[in-house]
């Protein structure tokens, strides 16, 4: 964010190139709203060129996200653009092409060099295109949060055991891998991160009289030896060190 985002369109009539457009949409955007915009400032600017009544007329586009929405069901960001794409489209019997990118079409690539200028300059139309978009405050809402949490973890992991600490482990809000493993497993890779277990640490923290600690069924922890490896179903190797 911080940077326009530019579209650009080409209008050829035939073979003849017959007018092009570019400009600048709010920063707080994503490359999808400066495509749904432009698709639509180009198709205002064609349906003012004289043109024959049974003149046919293709919106040429090359996102099949952007396609979509401008057939059928208008995205939640940029929707504006997309409604009033629908409206001029079914009023004036609009067809819509896909046209791939780095093709070497020649109307495609004008688009894309006028979007890189129009980014450039910097100038963005009055009205709703100096608006933010959904997907661009949703971005900044991510980014924040993402912050949020990444500066509580920094505060506050220093006040856990130095034992958990030397796992190294991040915090995420997503489900970890290990959650997949076997119950069995999971237990074991628990039980080793958290130091609660048939461990001799665990025993004599807790100072269990009747604990085992001199069989091979009490386990000495040390800091930083390697205890055990243990793999998920989908053969993604997990810690236990």
């Amino acid at each position: 964010m911080g940077k326009h985002v530019g579209y650009g369109y080409a209008i050829y009539q035939g073979q003849t190139l017959a007018a092009t457009g570019k400009g600048a949409i709010n920063t707080l955007s994503h490359v999808f709203d400066a495509e749904a915009i432009g698709a639509l400032k180009g198709l205002q600017k064609a349906l003012t060129l004289p043109s024959d009544a049974d003149t046919e007329r293709w919106l040429c586009i090359d996102s099949t996200s952007v396609i979509w929405c401008k057939r059928a069901n208008a995205s939640d960001t940029s929707q504006w653009a997309f409604l009033e794409s629908h409206r001029l489209i079914d009023r004036h019997a609009v067809n819509i092409r896909w046209s791939p990118g780095h093709q070497g079409i020649i109307g495609n690539e004008a688009a894309d060099e006028l979007a890189d200028a129009g980014a450039k300059s910097g100038i963005v139309d009055p009205g709703l295109t100096t608006q933010p978009t959904i997907s661009g405050i949703g971005s900044i809402a991510r980014g924040l949060a993402r912050n949020a949490t990444s500066d509580w973890w920094y505060k506050n992991k220093s006040t856990l055991s130095g034992g958990y600490r030397q796992w190294q482990l991040d915090y995420a809000l997503k489900e970890p891998i290990e959650l997949h493993l076997p119950r069995p497993t999971l237990h074991r890779l628990l039980a080793l991160r958290s130091r609660h277990g048939d461990f001799e640490a665990y025993h004599r923290r807790f100072k269990h009289e009747d604990a085992e600690t001199h069989t091979a069924h009490a386990v000495r922890l040390k800091p930083r030896s390697t205890l055990c490896s243990v793999r998920s179903p989908s053969g993604d190797s997990i810690r236990g060190h």
